[in-house]
């Protein structure tokens, strides 16, 4: 039996009610798969495992394999939580090296990059060089402005360069839409018809013009 059917078979027959096998809304993750049981009453070592069983997807259960095909007799909570921990925890040094050469701006804002980069400080305060390796990666008017602020709060330092950063977003826009010509005039007409009436030689609107059958026939080439 392949391991999601024998969780859900598992989960179906237990003698929890199914209310309490769902994830709560107020769980929280103590690592990156590892859901905290401590709501609705899920203390039993065997309902533990298999809530957090049900809850991996195929990645992940492929990556713990060895402890769902073979789970110890007692402790299964445990032991897949000590599993999923060493397989997904990073490093001291893994770490250094997300915040120093991890992810860029690129679409997302300052602020949720700031979040990524505090993710991976753990229990420790930023300090001054992870103040300027997230400054490294804004644009060189944001990092300039903030530096001048002289902010060392690095939530602070993350709501400046995300005004910064959405300002200069909507700036292309609205500069776009005040340089769209306008074909039409209030009067119906298209610029052209709206300066030479009928005599004018094409139409600028042939969607919205009130004129835009009336064409005058263009004068000959000279010399024809």
């Amino acid at each position: 039996m392949a391991i999601p059917d024998m969780a859900a078979n598992k989960v179906a027959n237990n003698n929890k009610s199914p209310a309490s096998i769902r994830q709560p809304s107020n769980c929280r993750h103590s690592g990156p798969m590892m859901p905290r049981c401590g709501s609705r009453n899920i203390t039993q070592d065997e309902t533990k495992y298999w809530y957090v069983v049900a809850a991996l997807d195929h990645t992940t259960m492929a990556q713990v394999k060895d402890v769902l095909n073979n789970p110890p007799r007692g402790d299964k909570y445990a032991a897949l939580k000590e599993r999923l921990t060493k397989t997904y925890t990073l490093t001291e040094y893994e770490r250094a090296g997300a915040i120093l050469h991890g992810s860029e701006l690129g679409d997302q804002s300052p602020a949720k990059l700031m979040n990524e980069m505090l993710g991976h400080m753990g229990t420790q305060a930023p300090g001054l060089l992870f103040r300027r390796a997230f400054l490294d990666r804004m644009p060189e008017d944001i990092k300039q402005a903030v530096i001048q602020a002289k902010l060392e709060d690095c939530e602070e330092m993350a709501q400046m360069a995300d005004r910064m950063w959405k300002s200069r977003r909507e700036v292309p826009v609205a500069m776009s839409l005040a340089k769209k010509p306008q074909a039409t005039n209030r009067s119906g007409l298209c610029r052209n018809h709206a300066r030479f009436g009928k005599g004018a030689y094409n139409c600028a609107d042939r969607v919205n013009c009130e004129m835009r059958t009336v064409i005058s026939k263009r004068p000959p080439a000279a010399g024809n």
